[in-house]
């Protein structure tokens, strides 16, 4: 099966934010509504959604339910095809990035694998969360869950709802094996989260990986409406202070306080051999922000590997906590989002999974790409 995704404009999560712009009369509350229920649904998922309808969960206790995409057992395909099809403008030139990755699945996960508990960014869903992360993963042979994004279930509340449920869930289910946990833009809020509860469960999760982690909702949510009215003239109607108010509205129902949904007040819930991939083209994620709250960073060698299609990797640090944090250019924040062949690379290596450099048509002078991984 084959996911196809249109260029950069068509595939923008703030495209999120401009859907709920976009039927606009100036009201606060039509504002504050599609800031918290709407979903961008990606072109070609419908077949995929289909046959995966029987691997949606959903696991309830007194605190609320989580729901999520079960990839742990035996899944309705044998195979996943990916094509990623995105091209974006750098002053005169014309960028073009699009891949086409094929997924093979081993029938069983492996038994000594961590379970890997994936996070989606908001706008999007637990089904565009698999694809082509979760898929990754499980080729690779890791039992995946993929939990809904921050706008697919009511409350909105940041994707922090139902994470006890499905600490609880995980305990019952998955009870001696180790967790991954990974989250994607807002989806960092809930990976933090997560993490705190289960290590109050007394289960610490060996590794996280964070993929442009939000800074904080607040001033996210704003550049991505300053994006929009500077991309469409139609949108530059919108009264600004229509746009303050349904954001204010949508902090004050925060279920933890405001100051917890800054990244700032999340890293200490980060275990070490952390990863953080990063892009200095983030117009969402200013990755420099992000780079001050893990000072002193030290640098660290590049891989061998340089990527399929071009070296995008401008540099990758390592703190005092041993999490390691690596910077793209030329990424957008939503090509972060898409997790491309780059960046899967990139998390086998800290996994410590093989590279299969003939997959990627590049045959290495040695064969030491494999990291000391997390297993």
């Amino acid at each position: 099966m084959t996911i196809g995704i249109g260029e950069a404009r068509m595939m923008r999560l703030s495209s999120v934010v401009l859907v709920m712009v976009g039927l606009l009369t100036g009201c606060a509350s039509v504002i504050e509504r599609k800031m918290t229920t709407d979903v961008y649904n990606v072109r070609g998922m419908q077949e995929i959604t289909e046959r995966f309808a029987e691997n949606q969960g959903r696991y309830c206790n007194q605190d609320g339910c989580a729901h999520f995409l079960d990839l742990t057992g035996e899944l309705p395909l044998e195979n996943f095809s990916w094509r990623l099809n995105l091209s974006f403008r750098e002053g005169d030139r014309d960028i073009d990035i699009s891949e086409e990755g094929r997924f093979e699945f081993p029938p069983e996960t492996d038994a000594d694998k961590p379970l890997v508990i994936i996070f989606p960014g908001y706008g999007t869903s637990s089904m565009s969360g698999a694809a082509p992360l979760g898929m990754h993963f499980r080729a690779l042979g890791y039992p995946v869950l993929v939990n809904a994004g921050p706008t697919e279930h009511p409350p909105f509340e940041f994707g922090l709802h139902g994470l006890s449920a499905l600490v609880e869930y995980i305990a019952r289910e998955f009870p001696e094996r180790p967790v991954i946990t990974a989250g994607v833009s807002m989806g960092a809020l809930a990976v933090t989260e997560f993490n705190r509860i289960q290590s109050e469960s007394g289960h610490d999760v060996r590794g996280t990986i964070l993929v442009a982690p939000m800074l904080d909702f607040e001033s996210a949510a704003k550049a991505m409406f300053s994006e929009i009215r500077d991309d469409r003239w139609i949108m530059r109607g919108v009264p600004q202070r229509s746009f303050d108010t349904a954001l204010q509205r949508v902090l004050d129902r925060s279920p933890v306080e405001r100051h917890e949904l800054r990244l700032e007040n999340r890293i200490r819930y980060l275990p070490e051999n952390s990863l953080i991939l990063l892009s200095n083209s983030d117009s969402i994620v200013p990755y420099q922000e992000v780079l001050n709250l893990f000072e002193p960073l030290s640098d660290l060698e590049f891989s061998e590997y340089e990527g399929a299609q071009q070296q995008m990797l401008e540099a990758q640090y390592l703190t005092p906590q041993n999490i390691k944090l690596q910077l793209y250019y030329r990424y957008p924040h939503v090509l972060m989002a898409m997790s491309t062949e780059e960046q899967r690379i990139r998390i086998s290596q800290w996994l410590g999974e093989p590279i299969d450099h003939e997959g990627i048509r590049r045959t290495p002078e040695s064969s030491e790409d494999i990291g000391e991984g997390v297993h």
